[in-house]
């Protein structure tokens, strides 16, 4: 038992270490968070709670130094004891953090309290929590293991101050004790006891004030955590142990939503959804308050936002620190700064930092908008008050349309936005092949998002990596569909701007069509030209994950582009709205390319009009039914005679088997996109007019069409321009083409007479072209096995998506092609140039009105007149295979709706299944990829300047 004097010697050096580990929390307090001398007052308070609990801890430590040594206080060396003090001081600490932690959990005044994070300044440094506190927040979540490590790391740092501390207090022991160190000891702990039952309120004010200055304006949030059995798709998908950040106005409409049948909660598309990441809005300048509310049924949960200032405070008015969490049945008020600069408009990721909730969807976004905008519902124009994924924008600059995704995982499965729209349930639900994965038609719209836009809206996508491990690649389908990588910093770094038809010799790589993303990051694209691309092309865009697999095992989605109004769509308020679709009868009297449409019936000079049934026709696939689900070759659509004129028709849907009209664009006569919709199981068509690449667009640009996909010279004047003209099949698992590059095995006469494929090596297809050529490539599968069902898939050149896209998305025109060689249709006998019959093995699948390839797998032949319209880039080769209508059918003799140009041998293949695609390499992009997007089979469009 320690004498009276060795009691005070031990007082002395418990006090005196007490006040150096003070001292050296404050000096790590001004250094690390210069902020926080404008916090004097929470300073001091929180200063004076950790002196107490250190002046204990200490004092327990120099009384446990003699059992050590064997020798009494008085008689072991300063340097010893000190030393020996300091040890059992830090291992003092641990406990004492986890048993102030449980008490901050009880008596909010415990709790440590620190400056708030200001990511606008210097890059953010983690901060040291006040002693004993380290591990406070997180004691709730990663468990007690965790939280000892983390305070064993705290009170290690202390030991700096600790040791001096205790010599220099056993050092003045040894004289006797100055009465002002005694009452400086007495006045440490009433200050300290007072700290501890006072709440800081004072201070809250200049916390505040800090975060959000006055005048400036404020928006005001109330936002909860709740449980959620959240349903990922309409094929029974879910995680029953989700959470989301929701709305309190929209909490009742959640609960009724999850009272639904598992199949039903998930709507298609996600819009309105309520069911889905959180996402609110602010503009630049401005400041938010969110009152979060934690109605999880158990641990604390945080509102963080990464990249911006806030502070935090809780429902006593006390001032938290950046490690605030709620606990359960209570809320925190976060004041968030937005700052007023151009560069920071962008999505910040809120989350429940180091949680594994993350992971099963607790986090959301806020997007700071430009200074002075507003935004509105995408479907009634109403002020957009609450969260929503999709909206209109007007800023001062001109209104946009935005869009906000988040890749993530949830509960291990790869996801968009919250949804799921896995491969393996769409196969098992409707049986269909793995080409046609993506396809709306087959399968109906996904449970993921479903962008919808205008075509040439300016747009907005903001980006965001949600998840807490692994990257993802945000990647959008949809050939010239693309954003300028830069920042919003100086003026844009393509002085041209927006233009179909750029000049050469600009940075076109500064574009992208993809972006990788790491934990936490985001970005934005800007839509060059607007939604469509520099194309123009209405149609349905794929947007997925890039990652090998992700895609498929459920994180992609679609982006609709319409070209006509829509009844639950609005459009910009500074753009020109476009017009309302009409049925075919509303074409007449319309002027297409210099000549006006009537009906036939009224047709009376074909120099300056065109009857609208030969119009219409010309764009739709063969009429017919399908003979089967793989049938592709014609789309059962009507026509119907009416006092307006015709009225077409498309194929019978739902229950009733109704006709819907088909719709159409009456200021150009096409039709109104989309053009199909949802038969379950079934493949849909390829596009009309002999598989045409290009059925929306037009194959070719002019001054009457000029956003056709291949301009003519009148266009573009360059005289090296021309039209690359390839052949190229899968076989054997590989790609062949037409013999193009020395590096690549392809296609080979090896006589006159005789043509035949050489096996190529893997990835060997390379399809060289200049900057302004055009490529006309004709696909085939000539598969003698596996059954595959490749198709292809390129990126920065300009085309059709609805057919030269390389991906059946949405309601896109099938762009795969079945083994020819397994329907075994072949020429009976040979044919000469000027026939215009053929006799087959067999005829089975054919019918009149459908389009036939003739010479299918067959290489180059001589060159010969052809039928592209004056001023067309000429051609650089003739393929083998063509092309032709079946006219009639006459037991295995096919009549043909024109001559063949090319005289064919016996045994040569001839079948319905091809795929014809049309680029228009307008940039210079250096190897744009040619690949199948499920075998991994690539090559390349090397468009090279002249």
């Amino acid at each position: 038992m320690m004498t009276r004097r060795e009691s005070r010697e031990a007082w002395l050096a418990a006090l005196a270490a007490a006040f150096a580990v003070v001292a050296w929390e404050l000096l790590l307090e001004l250094v690390v968070a210069p902020s926080g001398v404008q916090q004097t007052g929470r300073i001091a308070s929180a200063l004076a709670v950790d002196a107490v609990v250190a002046l204990a801890l200490a004092r327990v430590a120099v009384a446990l130094s003699p059992w050590a040594t064997g020798r009494s206080l008085r008689d072991s060396p300063i340097a010893l004891s000190a030393a020996l003090g300091t040890l059992a001081f830090a291992l003092l600490l641990v406990p004492g953090a986890l048993l102030r932690a449980k008490a901050a959990a009880l008596f909010p005044a415990f709790g440590p309290v620190t400056g708030e994070v200001d990511a606008f300044g210097p890059a953010p440094v983690a901060r040291t929590s006040w002693l004993c506190s380290a591990a406070l927040r997180s004691a709730a979540a990663p468990g007690l293991a965790t939280e000892a490590v983390a305070a064993l790391k705290a009170a290690l740092l202390f030991q700096l101050a600790a040791f001096p501390g205790f010599c220099l207090g056993l050092a003045l022991a040894r004289r006797r004790i100055p009465r002002p160190l005694a009452l400086a000891s007495g006045t440490l702990l009433a200050a300290g006891a007072v700290a501890a039952v006072w709440p800081a309120r004072s201070p809250v004010a200049t916390a505040r004030a800090s975060v959000c200055p006055t005048g400036v304006r404020a928006r005001s949030f109330d936002v909860s955590a709740v449980a959620v059995d959240l349903a990922l798709n309409r094929y029974g998908d879910r995680d029953p142990a989700a959470a989301l950040y929701v709305p309190d106005d929209s909490l009742a409409e959640l609960r009724e939503r999850e009272r639904l049948p598992l199949e039903q909660r998930a709507s298609t598309g996600l819009h309105r959804d309520v069911l889905q990441p959180l996402v609110l809005r602010a503009a630049a300048g401005e400041c938010l308050t969110v009152k979060f509310t934690n109605r999880l049924p158990s641990g604390n949960v945080a509102f963080d936002v990464d990249g911006l200032a806030w502070a935090a405070h809780g429902e006593d008015g006390r001032a938290l620190g950046p490690d605030a969490a709620a606990r359960p049945g209570t809320a925190v008020r976060y004041d968030i700064r937005v700052p007023d600069t151009l560069e920071a408009e962008r999505a910040y990721l809120v989350h429940d930092a180091g949680s594994e909730r993350v992971e099963h969807g607790l986090f959301g976004a806020l997007v700071v908008e430009p200074r002075g905008a507003t935004w509105r519902e995408v479907d009634t124009g109403a002020p957009l008050r609450g969260s929503s994924w999709e909206a209109i924008v007007e800023a001062p600059a001109g209104a946009f349309r935005e869009f906000v995704l988040f890749h993530h995982t949830i509960a291990g499965t790869p996801a968009l936005n919250g949804r799921s729209e896995p491969a393996r349930q769409r196969f098992l639900a409707e049986g269909a092949n793995d080409a046609l994965l993506f396809s709306s038609y087959t399968h109906g719209d996904p449970a993921t998002p479903v962008l919808r836009s205008y075509l040439g809206e300016p747009t907005k996508l903001r980006v965001l990596h949600a998840g807490t491990s692994g990257p993802h690649v945000f990647d959008l389908r949809g050939s010239a569909t693309r954003w300028e990588n830069r920042t919003k910093v100086g003026p844009p770094l393509v002085a041209f701007g927006l233009s179909q038809h750029p000049p050469l010799g600009h940075a076109m790589w500064l574009r992208s069509d993809s972006q990788a993303l790491d934990p936490a990051a985001s970005f934005e694209a800007e839509m060059d030209c607007g939604a469509g691309g520099c194309q123009r092309g209405a149609g349905d865009l794929l947007l997925r994950c890039r990652i090998a697999g992700h895609a498929e095992a459920g994180e992609w989605g679609l982006w609709r582009i319409y070209d006509t109004l829509q009844p639950d769509l609005l459009p910009l308020p500074d753009a020109v709205p476009p017009p309302a679709p009409v049925t075919s009868a509303g074409l007449a009297g319309l002027f297409v390319e210099g000549r006006r449409l009537v009906p036939a019936a009224r047709l009376r000079n074909p120099r300056r009009e065109r009857s609208i049934e030969a119009f219409v026709e010309a764009q739709l696939p063969p009429r017919g039914a399908p003979l089967d689900r793989d049938d592709a070759t014609t789309w059962d659509w009507s026509l119907a005679e009416t006092p307006e004129g015709p009225v077409y028709l498309g194929e019978p849907d739902g229950p009733g088997g109704a006709r819907p009209p088909i719709l159409f664009n009456p200021r150009n006569g096409r039709y109104a996109w989309p053009l199909f919709r949802p038969h379950p199981g079934q493949r849909p068509p390829f596009s009309g007019n002999g598989h045409t690449p290009a059925p929306w667009l037009g194959e070719w640009a002019d001054e009457s069409r000029p956003d056709g996909v291949c301009p003519l010279l009148s266009l573009v004047r360059q005289g090296y321009r021309k039209r690359r003209v390839y052949s190229v099949s899968t076989a054997h698992g590989e790609l062949l083409g037409g013999d193009r590059t020395p590096e690549s095995a392809m296609a080979r006469a090896s006589a006159a007479a005789q043509r035949r494929y050489q096996r190529a090596p893997r990835d060997a297809v390379v399809l060289p072209a200049q900057v302004l050529d055009c490529l006309d490539v004709l696909y085939a599968n000539d598969d003698r096995g596996t059954h595959e069902r490749p198709d292809l898939d390129t990126h920065f050149v300009r085309s059709d998506p609805q057919a030269s896209d390389g991906i059946a998305a949405g309601f896109s025109f099938s762009q795969h092609a079945e083994p020819y060689r397994a329907a075994g249709q072949v020429l009976a006998h040979g044919t000469a140039a000027g026939d215009t019959a053929v006799e087959l093995s067999h005829v089975r699948g054919l019918r009149p009105g459908v389009f036939l390839a003739v010479g299918l797998g067959e290489g180059r032949c001589p060159e010969d007149e052809e039928s592209a319209p004056p001023g067309a880039p000429p051609r650089d080769a003739e393929r083998c295979t063509e092309i032709r209508r079946i006219a009639r059918i006459d037991d295995r003799t096919l009549t043909l709706d024109a001559p063949l140009r090319h005289p064919h041998r016996a045994g040569e293949f001839a079948g319905v299944e091809f795929v014809r695609f049309l680029w228009y390499a307008n940039g210079e992009y250096g190897l744009p990829l040619v690949r199948d997007p499920r075998t991994g089979l690539s090559s390349a469009v090397r468009a090279r300047a002249p």
